[in-house]
């Protein structure tokens, strides 16, 4: 979420009347205080404040943003949207006014609230020089000896972190502002951003150097001015209270038609609003975050060089309707300069749940390992693959069978013949190339998984790398674009469906690794209707209810253990496909539907599940 440009700033000072120009600015200033705030956040300043509370002297307030954006004057939302104060500023004025506030007559607290001591006359007047167009930030004379190399990283760091810029444009700003003799400074620090290992903090403001602060100042004004675009979603607004006259009028209808009153839905609205923004802006940075550290990947011969680039998840994943709004926020993908062997192929039929998507994709953005359960045959496997296929990300997948063992997952010593000696050298299992790559690692039937395989792997899925007792002791760190899940038939709590004899309890040391956990159910009929009409269009409305109908009850059949056989999409689609292509040159419709399905269906049954399986087939095909 970035802060507003200048000229946005500047267009909502040039609206003719305050009522306009304060809509239009606290609709600026939104993505602004709820990037810094928390619901926890506003009920501590509240609770903590002397000026806030249900007393007479005191102001009422909800603890939403938009509820302190609007109570915030518009000196102090411009000043927050400029940089000139921070949310700090603006906490402490709340908490405490007589130190860090600034009185005002006829308030009915004695204080402008939220309004900060340091926001004075001569701070107003030079924003306002700026917002009315009478001013520009002055260039400062950068001296290539003024700046060491921490001083250019902590530019970089304040930078993105405030307006979470590519790292590859902001590095663009720097070279276009400071010029050429800075150009070997630049490099250094480029490297020095993508080698390092600690997690991406924004330097603080007030820690900085004065000279430092400097530029960071004209590099903000300066990608202000040149970013042209500012991200506006009309439904994080909040929505005004009506007058009292037209409460009136608005409640009686909604009551005659059973619903609460108008103050209620308003209220669930706008807090609605502000858990859609804030998740928003939680997920942007948290992507932000991610391409800071993850440096671009240079080609070896055996995958190509690539980057990661954000795009919004709705356009991604081809998000419509009333759920778009939902997935406004951006996700990391992959940028290739060749095709990748890696990324599985979009099928472009694939229906996405949303409420399943958005959890998998929370996975990746927060980089916590994740644990998608559910019956055979649910997708959970292709879910992966299909978001690692729209988000060109390399796919790589391990299936934790009984025959897995410690040496194909970590490596081995093997011999080998080096200028006519033999030697012993250590080769790298999956595990440990899995964690260097940039991917989605999917590890399959992870509730199958040995104890020791398991003990292995605990400290993996902890983020904290992989040692090789085998090679030395030698520490493997994940690729910092490296995703992990895990999918199982069940939560690894052993089989508690009666259906999966080889899943295993898993130890609970183990399963507390997993942060994220992803229930995906079958398909609705609905959506196994739409997704057998786009692979067979042709297949006529009245046999598709019955297809539709017979995946019901057999699905229904195995959920309730009468049979053992699942099915699946891909047994589905396959049974659908089949059918067209029999009945293409069969005389007999009812024949092709038969033979189709003992192709597809019946023929792998074993003949207790036959019995039951011809029995829905004869009620449900005429």
């Amino acid at each position: 979420m970035t802060k507003p440009t200048t000229k946005a700033l500047q267009d909502a000072y040039a609206l003719g009347s305050f009522s306009a120009q304060r809509t239009e600015l606290r609709k600026l200033a939104s993505p602004v205080i709820m990037t810094e705030t928390s619901a926890q956040d506003l009920g501590d300043l509240i609770s903590k404040s002397h000026i806030c509370g249900e007393e007479a002297s005191q102001m009422k307030l909800r603890p939403t943003w938009s509820a302190f954006r609007d109570a915030l004057d518009l000196d102090t939302l411009a000043a927050l949207c400029m940089g000139s104060i921070e949310w700090a500023d603006v906490s402490a004025a709340i908490i405490d006014p007589a130190t860090h506030g600034v009185m005002k007559t006829g308030s009915k607290t004695g204080y402008a609230f939220g309004r900060p001591h340091k926001l004075d006359k001569t701070m107003v007047d030079a924003n306002n020089a700026v917002l009315m167009g009478h001013a520009t930030p002055s260039k400062p004379v950068f001296l290539e000896g003024q700046f060491g190399l921490q001083d250019m990283v902590d530019m970089h760091d304040h930078c993105l972190g405030s307006f979470l810029n590519d790292s590859d444009d902001l590095f663009d700003t720097m070279r276009k502002l400071f010029g050429p003799s800075f150009e070997d400074k630049i490099k250094a620090t480029f490297d020095m951003v993508f080698i390092r290992t600690e997690p991406f903090e924004k330097s603080k403001y007030a820690d900085l150097d004065g000279h430092v602060k400097e530029a960071c100042r004209y590099i903000v004004d300066h990608m202000n001015d040149d970013n042209d675009e500012v991200e506006e979603d009309a439904s994080y607004a909040a929505y005004a209270m009506p007058t009292d006259s037209q409460k009136g009028l608005i409640d009686l209808a909604l009551g005659s038609a059973g619903l609460p009153d108008i103050t209620s839905l308003i209220t669930e609205l706008n807090d609605a609003s502000d858990k859609i923004a804030k998740a928003v802006a939680t997920a942007e940075a948290n992507s932000a975050m991610m391409v800071s550290s993850a440096a671009p990947v240079v080609a070896d011969g055996k995958y190509p060089s690539g980057k990661i680039v954000l795009k919004v998840a709705a356009d991604v994943f081809g998000i419509t309707g009333r759920e778009r709004k939902n997935f406004g926020f951006k996700i990391p993908t992959w940028d290739w300069d060749a095709p990748h062997p890696l990324v599985p192929a979009v099928d472009a039929n694939y229906i996405f749940r949303p409420k399943i998507l958005m959890r998998a994709l929370y996975a990746i953005i927060s980089n916590q390992p994740a644990w998608l359960h559910g019956h055979t045959g649910t997708g959970k496997t292709t879910l992966l693959e299909q978001i690692a296929a729209r988000t060109f990300y390399p796919f790589m997948r391990i299936n934790f069978d009984s025959e897995v063992s410690r040496s194909d997952l970590l490596g081995r010593d093997v011999l080998v013949n080096e200028g006519g000696t033999t030697t012993s050298k250590f080769v790298e299992g999956v595990l440990p190339q899995m964690l260097k790559t940039p991917c989605i690692a999917c590890y399959d039937e992870a509730d199958f998984m040995r104890p020791d395989i398991a003990y292995v792997m605990q400290r993996k899925f902890e983020g904290g790398g992989l040692v090789l007792a085998e090679d030395g002791g030698r520490l493997v760190m994940p690729h910092p674009a490296y995703r992990a899940f895990a999918t199982g038939n069940t939560v690894g709590q052993g089989d508690e469906f009666g259906m999966y004899q080889g899943a295993r309890v898993q130890s609970m040391a183990f399963l507390n690794r997993f942060k994220v956990w992803v229930e995906v159910d079958y398909m609705s009929e609905h959506q196994r209707r739409e997704l057998i009409k786009s692979e067979q269009p042709s297949i006529k409305p009245d046999v598709l209810d019955q297809i539709c109908k017979y995946i019901t009850e057999h699905l229904e059949a195995f959920t309730s253990s009468k049979v053992l056989q699942p099915i699946s999409p891909r047994t589905f689609l396959a049974f659908a496909q089949a059918f067209v292509a029999f009945q293409s040159f069969m005389d007999d419709d009812k024949k092709a539907m038969k033979d189709a399905l003992e192709m597809t269906i019946l023929g792998s049954a074993s003949m207790q599940d036959k019995a039951v399986l011809k029995g829905i087939s004869n009620r449900t095909f005429k």
